[in-house]
Protein backbone atom coordinates (compact mmCIF):
# COMPACT_ATOMS: atom_id res chain seq x y z
CA UNK A 1 0.00 0.00 0.00
CA UNK A 2 1.19 3.49 -0.81
CA UNK A 3 0.63 6.37 1.88
CA UNK A 4 0.91 9.52 0.03
CA UNK A 5 3.32 11.90 0.87
CA UNK A 6 1.68 14.23 3.59
CA UNK A 7 2.26 17.51 10.05
CA UNK A 8 0.86 20.56 10.92
CA UNK A 9 -1.11 19.74 14.22
CA UNK A 10 -3.33 22.30 13.39
CA UNK A 11 -4.78 20.49 10.54
CA UNK A 12 -6.10 17.93 12.47
CA UNK A 13 -8.92 18.28 15.35
CA UNK A 14 -8.69 15.77 18.47
CA UNK A 15 -12.13 15.63 20.17
CA UNK A 16 -12.70 14.42 23.17
CA UNK A 17 -14.79 11.01 23.16
CA UNK A 18 -17.24 12.38 25.55
CA UNK A 19 -18.57 15.10 23.15
CA UNK A 20 -19.01 12.47 20.47
CA UNK A 21 -22.25 11.31 19.91
CA UNK A 22 -22.57 7.05 20.15
CA UNK A 23 -23.90 5.80 16.85
CA UNK A 24 -24.81 1.84 15.91
CA UNK A 25 -23.22 2.80 12.25
CA UNK A 26 -20.86 0.14 11.38
CA UNK A 27 -17.52 0.76 9.32
CA UNK A 28 -18.79 -1.50 6.73
CA UNK A 29 -22.12 0.04 6.50
CA UNK A 30 -19.97 3.64 5.68
CA UNK A 31 -17.92 1.65 3.49
CA UNK A 32 -20.66 0.60 1.32
CA UNK A 33 -22.08 3.94 1.37
CA UNK A 34 -18.94 5.42 0.44
CA UNK A 35 -18.80 3.18 -2.58
CA UNK A 36 -22.44 3.41 -3.77
CA UNK A 37 -22.69 7.38 -3.48
CA UNK A 38 -19.53 7.86 -5.30
CA UNK A 39 -20.55 6.24 -8.33
CA UNK A 40 -23.40 8.28 -8.40
CA UNK A 41 -21.83 11.79 -8.51
CA UNK A 42 -18.48 13.77 -9.61
CA UNK A 43 -16.94 15.84 -6.75
CA UNK A 44 -14.70 18.80 -6.95
CA UNK A 45 -12.18 19.66 -4.23
CA UNK A 46 -9.33 21.49 -2.58
CA UNK A 47 -7.08 20.70 0.50
CA UNK A 48 -4.29 21.10 2.29
CA UNK A 49 -1.67 18.57 3.27
CA UNK A 50 1.36 17.94 5.19
CA UNK A 51 4.21 15.81 5.94
CA UNK A 52 7.14 14.22 7.53
CA UNK A 53 9.56 13.50 4.53
CA UNK A 54 13.26 12.54 4.34
CA UNK A 55 13.48 14.29 8.25
CA UNK A 56 11.57 17.86 7.37
CA UNK A 57 8.02 18.70 7.67
CA UNK A 58 6.50 19.82 3.97
CA UNK A 59 2.95 21.67 2.95
CA UNK A 60 1.22 21.72 0.27
CA UNK A 61 -1.94 22.56 -1.25
CA UNK A 62 -4.17 20.47 -3.86
CA UNK A 63 -7.17 19.59 -5.53
CA UNK A 64 -9.24 17.49 -7.09
CA UNK A 65 -11.53 15.67 -9.10
CA UNK A 66 -13.59 12.81 -8.80
CA UNK A 67 -15.78 11.38 -11.64
CA UNK A 68 -15.64 7.42 -11.25
CA UNK A 69 -14.40 5.35 -12.63
CA UNK A 70 -12.21 8.62 -13.55
CA UNK A 71 -10.20 10.70 -11.00
CA UNK A 72 -7.36 13.45 -10.70
CA UNK A 73 -6.08 14.93 -8.21
CA UNK A 74 -3.03 18.05 -8.17
CA UNK A 75 -0.75 18.19 -5.23
CA UNK A 76 2.10 21.13 -4.60
CA UNK A 77 4.76 20.80 -1.86
CA UNK A 78 6.70 23.89 -0.97
CA UNK A 79 10.09 22.43 -0.02
CA UNK A 80 13.32 23.99 0.89
CA UNK A 81 14.92 22.45 -2.58
CA UNK A 82 12.15 23.96 -4.64
CA UNK A 83 8.90 22.60 -5.58
CA UNK A 84 7.50 19.28 -5.73
CA UNK A 85 4.11 18.04 -7.69
CA UNK A 86 2.38 15.36 -7.35
CA UNK A 87 -0.40 14.04 -9.80
CA UNK A 88 -2.62 10.74 -9.93
CA UNK A 89 -4.97 10.95 -13.31
CA UNK A 90 -6.78 7.83 -14.01
CA UNK A 91 -9.03 7.23 -17.39
CA UNK A 92 -10.33 4.26 -15.35
CA UNK A 93 -7.72 1.88 -17.31
CA UNK A 94 -4.39 3.63 -16.66
CA UNK A 95 -3.68 5.11 -13.66
CA UNK A 96 -0.17 7.33 -13.62
CA UNK A 97 1.55 8.66 -11.04
CA UNK A 98 3.56 11.69 -11.35
CA UNK A 99 5.83 13.46 -9.41
CA UNK A 100 8.24 16.53 -10.58
CA UNK A 101 11.06 17.63 -8.46
CA UNK A 102 13.76 20.10 -9.08
CA UNK A 103 16.18 17.40 -10.47
CA UNK A 104 13.67 14.70 -11.70
CA UNK A 105 10.53 14.16 -13.84
CA UNK A 106 9.10 10.60 -13.71
CA UNK A 107 5.71 9.21 -14.30
CA UNK A 108 4.46 5.62 -12.76
CA UNK A 109 1.68 3.83 -14.64
CA UNK A 110 -0.48 1.38 -13.51
CA UNK A 111 -2.92 -1.32 -14.84
CA UNK A 112 -5.44 -0.37 -12.64
CA UNK A 113 -7.81 -3.83 -14.25
CA UNK A 114 -4.93 -6.10 -13.60
CA UNK A 115 -4.31 -5.71 -9.39
CA UNK A 116 -0.69 -6.00 -8.02
CA UNK A 117 -2.17 -8.62 -5.87
CA UNK A 118 -1.92 -6.91 -3.27
CA UNK A 119 1.86 -5.73 -3.45
CA UNK A 120 0.66 -2.23 -3.91
CA UNK A 121 -2.11 0.02 -4.95
CA UNK A 122 -1.72 2.89 -6.65
CA UNK A 123 -4.81 4.30 -4.38
CA UNK A 124 -3.60 6.06 -1.27
CA UNK A 125 -6.27 6.16 1.84
CA UNK A 126 -7.62 8.96 1.04
CA UNK A 127 -8.48 8.58 -2.61
CA UNK A 128 -9.88 5.06 -1.24
CA UNK A 129 -12.11 6.55 1.60
CA UNK A 130 -13.42 9.72 -0.95
CA UNK A 131 -14.68 6.74 -3.69
CA UNK A 132 -11.72 6.03 -5.78
CA UNK A 133 -11.36 1.73 -5.81
CA UNK A 134 -12.97 1.77 -2.46
CA UNK A 135 -13.50 -1.95 -2.66
CA UNK A 136 -10.05 -3.07 -3.79
CA UNK A 137 -8.58 -0.82 -1.25
CA UNK A 138 -10.21 -2.51 1.59
CA UNK A 139 -9.76 -5.75 0.64
CA UNK A 140 -6.19 -5.56 0.17
CA UNK A 141 -5.98 -4.14 3.72
CA UNK A 142 -8.46 -5.65 5.82
CA UNK A 143 -6.23 -8.49 7.07
CA UNK A 144 -3.51 -6.15 8.89
CA UNK A 145 -6.04 -3.76 10.16
CA UNK A 146 -9.88 -3.31 12.39
CA UNK A 147 -11.73 -0.25 11.43
CA UNK A 148 -13.88 1.38 14.57
CA UNK A 149 -16.20 4.26 14.23
CA UNK A 150 -15.89 6.16 17.45
CA UNK A 151 -19.15 8.01 17.35
CA UNK A 152 -20.35 11.45 15.42
CA UNK A 153 -19.44 14.87 15.89
CA UNK A 154 -21.86 17.02 15.78
CA UNK A 155 -19.81 20.05 16.44
CA UNK A 156 -18.22 19.69 12.67
CA UNK A 157 -19.62 21.53 9.91
CA UNK A 158 -21.16 19.44 8.44
CA UNK A 159 -21.28 16.39 11.17
CA UNK A 160 -18.87 13.55 10.42
CA UNK A 161 -18.03 9.98 11.85
CA UNK A 162 -14.60 9.25 13.46
CA UNK A 163 -13.48 6.70 12.35
CA UNK A 164 -10.43 4.74 13.24
CA UNK A 165 -8.26 2.14 11.68
CA UNK A 166 -5.80 0.04 13.88
CA UNK A 167 -3.11 -2.30 12.52
CA UNK A 168 -3.70 -5.66 14.01
CA UNK A 169 -0.05 -6.35 14.24
CA UNK A 170 0.95 -4.99 17.60
CA UNK A 171 1.50 -1.57 16.13
CA UNK A 172 4.19 -2.52 13.83
CA UNK A 173 1.53 -0.37 10.97
CA UNK A 174 0.54 3.34 11.32
CA UNK A 175 -2.56 3.95 12.84
CA UNK A 176 -5.13 5.45 10.50
CA UNK A 177 -7.63 8.22 11.50
CA UNK A 178 -10.58 9.89 9.53
CA UNK A 179 -13.80 12.18 9.54
CA UNK A 180 -16.23 11.12 7.02
CA UNK A 181 -19.14 13.56 6.29
CA UNK A 182 -22.25 11.58 8.09
CA UNK A 183 -25.14 12.84 5.07
CA UNK A 184 -22.32 12.62 1.98
CA UNK A 185 -19.87 9.68 2.81
CA UNK A 186 -17.00 11.85 2.03
CA UNK A 187 -13.76 12.38 3.62
CA UNK A 188 -13.16 15.84 5.60
CA UNK A 189 -9.74 15.45 7.41
CA UNK A 190 -7.48 12.18 7.12
CA UNK A 191 -4.48 11.65 9.80
CA UNK A 192 -2.11 9.21 9.95
CA UNK A 193 0.18 8.53 12.83
CA UNK A 194 3.43 6.03 13.24
CA UNK A 195 3.29 2.94 15.35
CA UNK A 196 4.55 5.68 17.92
CA UNK A 197 1.77 7.90 17.90
CA UNK A 198 3.47 10.60 16.24
CA UNK A 199 1.99 12.38 13.31
CA UNK A 200 3.19 11.33 9.41
CA UNK A 201 0.51 12.69 7.31
CA UNK A 202 -2.82 15.43 7.62
CA UNK A 203 -4.95 16.33 5.10
CA UNK A 204 -7.89 18.61 5.65
CA UNK A 205 -10.17 19.01 2.90
CA UNK A 206 -11.09 23.26 2.09
CA UNK A 207 -13.92 23.13 -0.46
CA UNK A 208 -16.25 20.53 -1.50
CA UNK A 209 -18.33 20.85 -4.41
CA UNK A 210 -20.65 17.92 -5.88
CA UNK A 211 -22.00 17.32 -9.23
CA UNK A 212 -20.34 20.07 -11.32
CA UNK A 213 -19.48 20.41 -15.02
CA UNK A 214 -16.91 17.67 -15.61
CA UNK A 215 -14.01 18.56 -17.91
CA UNK A 216 -13.33 14.85 -19.54
CA UNK A 217 -10.00 16.08 -21.06
CA UNK A 218 -8.49 16.52 -17.31
CA UNK A 219 -8.58 12.28 -17.16
CA UNK A 220 -6.46 12.01 -20.09
CA UNK A 221 -2.39 12.01 -19.65
CA UNK A 222 0.35 11.27 -22.22
CA UNK A 223 3.79 11.50 -21.09
CA UNK A 224 6.03 14.32 -22.33
CA UNK A 225 9.31 13.08 -23.93
CA UNK A 226 11.53 14.70 -20.80
CA UNK A 227 9.08 12.47 -18.59
CA UNK A 228 10.55 9.01 -17.46
CA UNK A 229 8.16 6.62 -17.83
CA UNK A 230 8.03 3.35 -15.28
CA UNK A 231 5.86 0.47 -15.70
CA UNK A 232 4.38 -0.70 -11.80
CA UNK A 233 4.73 -4.56 -12.56
CA UNK A 234 8.37 -3.52 -13.46
CA UNK A 235 8.58 -1.43 -10.70
CA UNK A 236 7.17 -4.08 -8.18
CA UNK A 237 9.70 -6.95 -9.60
CA UNK A 238 12.35 -5.10 -8.95
CA UNK A 239 11.40 -4.51 -5.42
CA UNK A 240 10.59 -8.23 -5.06
CA UNK A 241 14.24 -8.94 -5.82
CA UNK A 242 15.84 -6.39 -3.97
CA UNK A 243 17.56 -7.78 -0.93
CA UNK A 244 16.43 -4.15 0.81
CA UNK A 245 12.43 -6.17 0.53
CA UNK A 246 13.05 -6.10 4.42
CA UNK A 247 13.55 -2.60 6.35
CA UNK A 248 16.66 -4.32 8.26
CA UNK A 249 19.26 -4.86 5.76
CA UNK A 250 22.01 -5.91 8.40
CA UNK A 251 23.61 -8.85 7.78
CA UNK A 252 22.75 -8.60 4.21
CA UNK A 253 24.10 -7.64 0.59
CA UNK A 254 24.41 -4.19 0.59
CA UNK A 255 22.02 -3.12 -2.54
CA UNK A 256 24.62 -2.38 -5.55
CA UNK A 257 24.35 0.87 -6.94
CA UNK A 258 26.37 3.40 -9.57
CA UNK A 259 26.60 6.53 -9.13
CA UNK A 260 28.55 9.68 -10.27
CA UNK A 261 29.97 12.11 -7.80
CA UNK A 262 29.87 15.81 -8.36
CA UNK A 263 33.03 15.93 -10.37
CA UNK A 264 31.81 13.37 -12.50
CA UNK A 265 33.50 10.50 -11.61
CA UNK A 266 31.32 6.87 -11.52
CA UNK A 267 31.63 4.66 -8.31
CA UNK A 268 30.18 1.01 -8.18
CA UNK A 269 30.08 -0.35 -4.84
CA UNK A 270 30.79 -3.66 -5.61
CA UNK A 271 34.20 -2.59 -6.90
CA UNK A 272 34.96 -1.81 -3.39
CA UNK A 273 34.63 -5.40 -2.09
CA UNK A 274 38.02 -6.04 0.25
CA UNK A 275 37.51 -2.66 1.86
CA UNK A 276 34.85 -1.28 4.67
CA UNK A 277 32.48 1.52 3.77
CA UNK A 278 30.67 3.92 4.98
CA UNK A 279 27.87 5.60 3.42
CA UNK A 280 25.79 8.73 5.30
CA UNK A 281 22.94 10.11 3.67
CA UNK A 282 22.47 14.24 3.90
CA UNK A 283 20.68 17.04 2.72
CA UNK A 284 21.92 20.91 3.03
CA UNK A 285 18.64 21.72 4.91
CA UNK A 286 18.84 18.87 7.53
CA UNK A 287 20.11 20.26 10.55
CA UNK A 288 21.07 16.91 11.93
CA UNK A 289 23.12 16.01 8.77
CA UNK A 290 24.90 19.73 9.35
CA UNK A 291 25.74 18.41 13.03
CA UNK A 292 26.79 15.18 11.79
CA UNK A 293 29.14 15.39 8.30
CA UNK A 294 32.16 16.86 10.15
CA UNK A 295 32.18 14.04 11.86
CA UNK A 296 32.12 11.95 8.38
CA UNK A 297 35.07 14.99 7.38
CA UNK A 298 37.40 13.52 9.89
CA UNK A 299 36.72 10.11 8.81
CA UNK A 300 37.05 10.45 5.19
CA UNK A 301 40.98 9.35 3.69
CA UNK A 302 42.21 9.10 6.74
CA UNK A 303 41.56 5.68 8.23
CA UNK A 304 42.87 3.38 6.29
CA UNK A 305 41.06 0.73 4.68
CA UNK A 306 37.93 2.60 5.46
CA UNK A 307 36.13 4.23 1.90
CA UNK A 308 33.58 7.13 3.33
CA UNK A 309 31.14 8.42 0.83
CA UNK A 310 27.80 10.22 1.16
CA UNK A 311 24.88 10.61 -0.85
CA UNK A 312 22.83 13.84 -1.83
CA UNK A 313 19.71 13.83 -3.86
CA UNK A 314 19.95 17.92 -4.06
CA UNK A 315 21.12 19.53 -7.43
CA UNK A 316 24.92 20.13 -7.70
CA UNK A 317 24.13 23.86 -7.57
CA UNK A 318 22.97 23.67 -4.19
CA UNK A 319 25.46 20.36 -2.89
CA UNK A 320 28.83 22.26 -4.02
CA UNK A 321 28.96 25.84 -2.47
CA UNK A 322 27.64 23.84 0.90
CA UNK A 323 30.71 21.24 0.70
CA UNK A 324 33.19 24.06 -0.58
CA UNK A 325 31.27 26.74 2.79
CA UNK A 326 32.52 24.08 5.09
CA UNK A 327 36.08 22.59 2.97
CA UNK A 328 34.12 19.40 3.21
CA UNK A 329 36.80 16.77 0.23
CA UNK A 330 34.31 13.50 1.15
CA UNK A 331 33.45 11.95 -1.72
CA UNK A 332 29.48 13.59 -2.21
CA UNK A 333 27.69 11.43 -4.61
CA UNK A 334 24.40 12.37 -6.65
CA UNK A 335 21.09 10.43 -6.40
CA UNK A 336 19.06 12.72 -8.17
CA UNK A 337 15.97 10.04 -8.51
CA UNK A 338 16.11 8.86 -5.09
CA UNK A 339 16.18 5.24 -6.21
CA UNK A 340 19.87 4.23 -4.28
CA UNK A 341 17.91 6.04 -1.24
CA UNK A 342 14.66 3.85 -1.63
CA UNK A 343 16.76 0.73 -2.66
CA UNK A 344 18.41 1.42 1.38
CA UNK A 345 15.40 2.28 2.60
CA UNK A 346 16.26 5.41 3.61
CA UNK A 347 13.23 7.66 5.42
CA UNK A 348 14.79 10.00 7.46
CA UNK A 349 18.21 11.77 7.39
CA UNK A 350 20.96 11.15 8.44
CA UNK A 351 21.07 7.58 8.02
CA UNK A 352 24.73 5.81 7.49
CA UNK A 353 25.35 2.55 6.70
CA UNK A 354 28.50 0.68 7.39
CA UNK A 355 29.46 -1.80 4.31
CA UNK A 356 31.58 -5.18 5.84
CA UNK A 357 34.38 -6.02 3.45
CA UNK A 358 32.60 -8.87 2.30
CA UNK A 359 29.77 -6.63 0.71
CA UNK A 360 27.21 -6.79 3.85
CA UNK A 361 25.13 -4.27 5.68
CA UNK A 362 27.33 -4.77 9.06
CA UNK A 363 25.32 -1.93 10.64
CA UNK A 364 22.73 1.16 9.93
CA UNK A 365 22.42 3.86 11.74
CA UNK A 366 18.90 6.12 11.55
CA UNK A 367 19.54 10.02 12.79
CA UNK A 368 22.44 11.90 14.15
CA UNK A 369 25.35 9.90 15.85
CA UNK A 370 28.34 10.89 18.10
CA UNK A 371 32.33 10.55 16.67
CA UNK A 372 32.84 7.81 18.93
CA UNK A 373 29.57 6.13 18.37
CA UNK A 374 30.15 6.29 14.42
CA UNK A 375 34.09 4.76 15.73
CA UNK A 376 32.16 2.13 17.96
CA UNK A 377 30.14 1.12 15.53
CA UNK A 378 33.37 0.86 12.68
CA UNK A 379 34.98 -1.18 15.29
CA UNK A 380 32.28 -3.88 15.93
CA UNK A 381 32.73 -4.02 12.61
CA UNK A 382 36.01 -5.33 12.84
CA UNK A 383 37.77 -1.84 11.50
CA UNK A 384 40.89 -1.06 13.52
CA UNK A 385 40.93 2.40 14.21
Amino acid sequence: MRIILITAALLFTNVPAHSLTPTDVTAKSIFSTIVEKAKARSTEFEFEQSTQMMGMNITGAGKGVYHLPRSRTDLTFNTPVGEIEVRTISDGKILWQIEKTPVSNKAIRYNVAEPLDGVQTPVDPFMAFAGVNTQEFLDAVQERFDAEVQGIDNSSQPPTYLLVMKSRDGGAAPTLHFRIGVDDAFPREMRILSPGGEPITEMKVTRLAFNQPVDNSLFDYTPPADVQVVDASDLMQRRAESPSGSSDLEGKPAPEFTLTDLKGRQVVLSSLKGKHVLIDFWATWCPPCKKALPHVQKLSGVTKGLVVLTVNAEPASVAQPFLEKYEYTFTTLVDTDRSVSASYGVTAIPTTFIIAPDGTVAKRMIGYHTAEQIKTALASAGLKI
